[in-house]
């Protein structure tokens, strides 16, 4: 099977044979250039290699990478030395998970969890099938997600037992979804809200 997958032409380039994380060597040694400030984690602007491994993350089934992403990123985390105590992801409505087949921040956020040994709770959800954020400026983005997220309450998993929340996403435009989200987390009880991102759009 691994031989296999090493056949898969590397999604970013095209050239060279992908390996068992999701594109080839060559693309993830330039892939990242991480930042870092007091809340929030990324691991480079949404532009060349990184903009195309996320589309290929996110639209073209390259689960794979989301490993990948999920290792830097927890090097950054642990470097900034936050106390977490869970990770949350971004969640998508129910209409667009079904078409996608699955949420990319979800995904991300397990491999992220087992990585920092963090429990995972989807403490989110979204009930309200927005528009998609692409192409909408700043004032038109936040009103399409005012309301859009509730607190989903899981048995077992008492909000207010996760006074530190790491909520992951894909990409950090304007920063309207990931504050609204904050909104309904804290407003359920949590103390502080810690962002990770794979890519942030300059």
């Amino acid at each position: 099977m691994f031989l296999l997958r090493n056949l898969t032409p590397c999604p970013l380039c095209g050239q060279r044979p992908t390996d068992i994380k999701g594109c080839c060597q060559a693309c993830t040694e330039t892939l990242f250039a991480p930042s870092v400030n007091a809340k929030t984690v990324t691991l480079g602007p949404y532009q060349g290699q990184l903009k195309a491994a996320v589309r290929a993350f996110k639209y073209r089934q390259a689960t794979r990478l989301g490993t990948l992403f999920a290792e830097r990123l927890t090097e950054v985390v642990t470097h900034n030395g936050w106390r977490l105590d869970v990770i949350c992801p971004v969640p998508l409505h129910r209409s667009r998970q079904r078409t996608r087949g699955y949420n990319q921040a979800a995904l991300l956020g397990k491999h992220l969890a087992k990585s920092l040994q963090l429990p995972y709770r989807e403490l989110l959800k979204r009930s309200v099938p927005t528009q998609p954020q692409a192409g909408l400026d700043a004032s038109a983005r936040s009103h399409n997600v005012r309301g859009a997220f509730q607190y989903a309450s899981l048995q077992g998993a008492r909000v207010d037992s996760f006074s530190n929340v790491l909520l992951v996403d894909d990409v950090l435009t304007t920063g309207a979804t990931t504050q609204a989200c904050e909104a309904v987390l804290q407003d359920a009880g949590v103390t502080h809200v810690f962002l990770a991102v794979i890519a942030r759009a300059e």
